[in-house]
């Protein structure tokens, strides 16, 4: 009986160290980025949807990991479950719904993805009950589009509590503009207003968009809102290279106002960072 105990044990013991090295073999790799997460294998694209839900953050590409210092990772099994029919799934953002005004249940978590149809381009969404593992593809895609814009695209979604609503932030890349929806209940979109083309550079292409509030100085009774872009240059016409762009100004729950109209900011220098 003690032998088998201690056999039992040896072979438990074996499993777990297996599953530690499968789990973070990676962080051995002689040439793996250490602080900057890395699929085991292929490319990501656009980092989507990074919410911290329950003490854990997820990061979602094609693919999904989670950590709980943004440091160590560990690969979880692809999201997104359901028949997407004729559409094809790319980048968008994620948000709590902590009041189920989508109605998917109390502190669901909402995926919003870029759905691709042949040229043109639309908005739809997912939702998942277990905290952000498993998300179910909604039956009434798509909630907002299709335009005939086929760069409609990379919905960015989140509340605004002094209008009391839900903004969204999509980009419409070949007018190189960012239009602001909001909504109620997730589902249904309003169009609003539209920001843009600005910038010194001749660019063929705006989309990945993000807005939001920083505080100037650390002070939270001053604060600017920031709007990230990023920006294909159009060949010969002047961009050197893809860039991540920046304008700051303000933001009233419907429209973005820039503070240096006609002017843009580079947010980072290197050919390397984008969509971001």
């Amino acid at each position: 009986m003690k032998r088998s105990c201690q056999l039992q044990c040896a072979l438990v013991s074996v499993a777990l160290l297996l599953c530690v090295v499968k789990g973070f073999a990676q962080y051995n790799e002689k040439y793996r980025d250490q602080f900057h997460f890395s699929p085991n294998s292929g490319w990501i694209g656009d980092p989507d949807g990074l919410i911290k839900w329950k003490g854990t953050y997820h990061l979602y590409w094609w693919g999904h990991a989670t950590s709980t210092d943004l440091v160590h990772w560990n690969d979880q099994p692809y999201p997104i479950v359901g028949d997407p029919g004729n559409y094809g799934i790319n980048t968008g953002s994620a948000v709590v719904d902590k009041n189920n005004v989508a109605g998917f249940g109390t502190n669901a978590v909402i995926g919003f993805h870029t759905l691709t149809a042949g040229p043109v381009q639309g908005v739809g969404i997912s939702s998942s009950v277990d905290s952000g593992f498993r998300y179910n593809l909604y039956g009434s895609n798509p909630v907002l589009g299709f335009l005939t814009d086929d760069n409609f695209r990379d919905p960015q979604v989140f509340w605004h509590p002094a209008t009391n609503k839900w903004v969204l932030a999509i980009a419409k890349g070949h007018e190189r503009k960012i239009s602001f929806y909001t909504s109620s209940d997730l589902k249904s979109w309003t169009w609003r207003s539209d920001f843009g083309p600005s910038g010194g550079y001749s660019y063929d292409n705006w989309e990945t968009p993000d807005l939001f509030p920083l505080p100037v100085d650390g002070n939270p009774a001053n604060t600017k809102w920031v709007l990230t872009v990023g920006a294909f240059p159009t060949p010969g016409g002047g961009g050197d290279t893809v860039r991540e762009v920046y304008h700051v100004g303000s933001f009233n729950g419907t429209a973005f106002t820039s503070d240096n109209p006609g002017t843009e900011f580079r947010l980072d220098h290197g050919r390397d960072f984008y969509a971001a």
